[in-house]
């Protein structure tokens, strides 16, 4: 048994049993506070709980370092770290290097000396020190894409990974042979990362870094093509590369003081420049360099089978640039391949490294805990004349009635979902050609920024009426990637209103039966084979953990329906 534990941005723990992944929880979801960063306690019973075993059943305990600490060093707070991000890109800040005003932060209201990592931990954890086995921030993310799925199975397999920093580097290139043998082939020191660069752009635009990246790949289709190109060509500007690698003119910061240095000159460039374009030109660059960096490495390796994990690979937009590669025979990213999943990848890796086997690929990424039938008659009970409840023998028909006749339906039933996307469990759902449903989720629940676009759940058997350029050599599963869309008056609601992309989850009876009979129902009803999908949660919080976090969210929203396991829950009136 191996548990893998990531206690930095967005902590996570997970279950390892004979190489398959049997449970991982994000300990946001535990605590509610969206993307909790620390040690995850909370997750770790979690895990332990659902085997029903102690800590000391545990053979290994796979730790994901980050950021150069070992388990036994002081833990940076999320909080502490924006503070001295605020503090560094001050145009007046001094060059004295971060390090000091970082002891200063870590000293405030603190005892001089932090507290290490590891006295956070159940005393099993932290008295058996030898027990914890460090893997480095990129050999986690490297684990994820090796090992998540079977495109490398009896081939060789290219494994890029890409994100802001961690652990000194920000990219590597691997191959992982077809004989399980590991070639490791580049890495970038963190001083380069182009990744790093799409953050600064989002503190220079007002958003926070480390969670709204994403607003600005959301706007970025409504700047001018022309001012995306010249913002574009800046910033490539801003780099030198060759020999399939690159370097920053101007470092990030430099590689001894960490100061920052290349975000004055981000400032210069983007001064007096609309949001939209900055955001469309950023974009442009970012999928030119991820697509240039593949390509020259495929060309390097002659191999064409390629696994990618790593922040960076959160960018759809990107990733679709890649998988339109003629170069790629095969793509696999990594469901929410942020730093998130480097506790999965933590515990794949010390499996692969101790056994010489390779973890068992995904079959779906709902490894999370069900809510318990037998409780939920008595929860509903407690909440008294607030809400109205009916036991329904086939809530997946009666939702997708609801949903047919244009109601907005939050569906909570079978085991929750792991990392940023909502995949079915843990969802809000909508008639999906329905705009005006576009606003009322946005009014009433989300209160998510007018540009933003939501999501589809499609059924297998209808991905080629709507996925343009589909083929069967990559996995459209988690909402990875984006397609154009074909049939799009259908989807209307659930495509970018401005490119008409669509990111896409396709839903099979294996991976989610009761979940694609939903949606079959509903394709039997309207002719329309897919859901609008976006995360049951509000602005500001994680997706829905339990039965009464899914009821408090339902009292506290515009929202009139709740499929709670076999529940249907209304509102009086």
């Amino acid at each position: 048994m191996y548990l893998g534990i990531h206690d930095g941005h967005n902590g996570a723990a997970c279950l390892l049993k004979h190489g398959k992944l049997v449970f991982a929880i994000q300990e946001e979801r535990l605590t509610g506070i969206k993307n909790y960063w620390g040690h995850p306690l909370k997750a770790i019973d979690a895990c332990l709980k659902h085997e029903g075993i102690t800590f000391a059943q545990v053979d290994h305990v796979a730790f994901a370092a980050f950021d150069g600490s070992s388990p036994g060093r002081p833990f940076i707070s999320r909080d502490e770290y924006l503070d001295y991000t605020k503090q560094v890109l001050k145009p007046s800040a001094s060059a004295n290097g971060w390090r000091q005003r970082l002891r200063s932060a870590l000293r405030r209201g603190k005892p001089a000396a932090a507290p290490d990592r590891l006295s956070f931990y159940p005393s099993e954890i932290a008295a058996k020190g030898k027990a914890v086995e460090k893997v480095r921030h990129h050999l986690c993310h490297f684990a994820t894409a090796a090992f998540g799925s079977n495109i490398g199975e009896g081939k060789d397999l290219l494994i890029i990974t890409v994100d802001g920093l961690g652990d000194g580097e920000c990219a590597t290139v691997s191959v992982l042979r077809a004989d399980n043998r590991l070639e490791a082939l580049l890495s970038v020191h963190q001083a380069h990362s182009f990744a790093q660069i799409y953050a600064l752009v989002t503190v220079y635009l007002g958003f926070v870094h480390l969670e709204h990246e994403y607003k600005l790949m959301g706007m970025a289709p409504y700047g001018r093509d022309k001012d995306a190109e010249r913002l574009a060509n800046k910033l490539e500007a801003l780099f030198t590369y060759h020999d399939a690698r690159w370097e920053l003119k101007t470092p990030v910061w430099k590689q001894n003081s960490d100061e920052r240095l290349i975000y004055s000159a981000l400032r210069e460039m983007f001064e007096f420049e609309r949001f939209d374009n900055i955001c469309a030109g950023l974009q442009l660059f970012s999928e030119r360099f991820i697509v240039r960096f593949v390509r020259d490495w495929i060309a390097r390796t002659g191999v064409n089978r390629v696994a990618v994990s790593g922040g960076f690979f959160m960018n759809v937009k990107a990733n679709q640039r890649l998988r339109l590669l003629p170069e790629i025979e095969q793509l696999f990213v990594y469901p929410s391949c942020g730093d998130e999943t480097n506790a999965i990848g933590a515990a794949y890796f010390k499996y692969f490294e101790s056994t010489g086997k390779r973890p068992e690929p995904l079959k779906h990424f709902t490894p999370g805990p069900v809510i318990d039938d037998s409780t939920l008659p008595d929860i509903l009970k407690s909440y008294g004349d607030t809400i109205r409840f009916e036991f329904q023998e086939d809530i997946e028909e009666r939702a997708a009635q609801l949903l047919a006749e244009r109601n907005i339906v939050a569906r909570v039933k079978g085991p929750e979902e792991f990392g940023a996307r909502a995949l079915g469990n843990r969802s809000i759902l909508a008639h999906p050609s329905d705009t005006q449903a576009v606003r009322t989720i946005n009014d009433m629940i989300k209160s998510r920024d007018f540009w933003m676009p939501f999501a589809c759940s499609i059924l297998d058997e209808e991905k080629m009426r709507y996925l343009g350029g589909w083929t069967p050599n990559f996995l459209p599963h988690y909402m990875t990637m984006t397609y154009d869309s074909q049939n799009s008056d259908e989807i209307l609601a659930g495509i970018h209103p401005r490119d008409r992309t669509l990111r896409p989850q396709v839903v099979t009876k294996e991976q989610n039966a009761d979940y694609h009979r939903l949606i079959a129902s509903f394709h039997h009803k309207t002719g329309i084979g897919a859901l609008l999908n976006t995360s049951y949660n509000l602005h500001g919080y994680p997706l829905v953990h339990d039965a009464r976090a899914a009821i408090d969210v339902f009292l506290a929203s515009g929202l009139r329906y709740l499929a709670l396991n076999q529940y249907l829950v209304t509102k009086p009136g």
